[in-house]
């Protein structure tokens, strides 16, 4: 049987009942999910990061993506994203596991010359990790692009920009 585990990322400053209710939920709908808290403020990587929490979102899920074996599906899910539908959820895990791809919501950012790229968002994200190898193991954090001004790499966009590219 195949073992579907979103892994969840939030930061001690998060209202409690978020936290509870994400859990209650997707505890009530049998999902399983790991959850990676991150207290910002004390944690010496992120003191004096613009984005804290984008820094520390993105390196929870690059460590995660690393170290996970090489036939495994990773799977990222945001506190505030919810599974509602688990057996559409089931369906794409064993799609990606069969077909060795990623997939997530899409989404896009309108603010810049990058707003035409629809990409699979950190939001619910599902990759296997000989997807991670086959794209060159791209990082999944939040990059912000210092020749432009306010142009960022959002949270896995890296992985379908490098698909896009490759043809993947």
């Amino acid at each position: 049987m195949l073992m579907m585990k979103f892994h969840t990322f939030y930061t001690t400053d998060l209202p409690d009942y978020v936290y509870e209710y994400h859990k209650r939920l997707h505890e009530e709908l049998r999902i399983n999910v790991e959850y990676h808290c991150v207290n910002l403020q004390e944690d010496e990587r992120y003191k004096d990061h613009e984005l804290p929490g984008y820094a520390a979102h993105g390196d929870m899920m690059n460590e995660i993506i690393q170290n996970a074996d090489d036939d495994e599906v990773v799977c990222f899910l945001d506190i505030d994203c919810y599974i509602t539908r688990p057996f559409v959820a089931s369906s794409v895990f064993n799609t990606v596991k069969e077909k060795k791809i990623f997939a997530g919501n899409a989404q896009n950012i309108s603010h810049n010359f990058l707003r035409n790229n629809i990409y699979a968002a950190a939001s619910c994200f599902m990759i296997h990790k000989q997807a991670w190898i086959a794209l060159e193991s791209p990082s999944l954090k939040y990059i912000e692009l210092p020749d432009y001004q306010d142009v960022f790499i959002d949270t896995c966009m890296e992985v379908s920009m490098r698909a896009n590219d490759s043809g993947f």
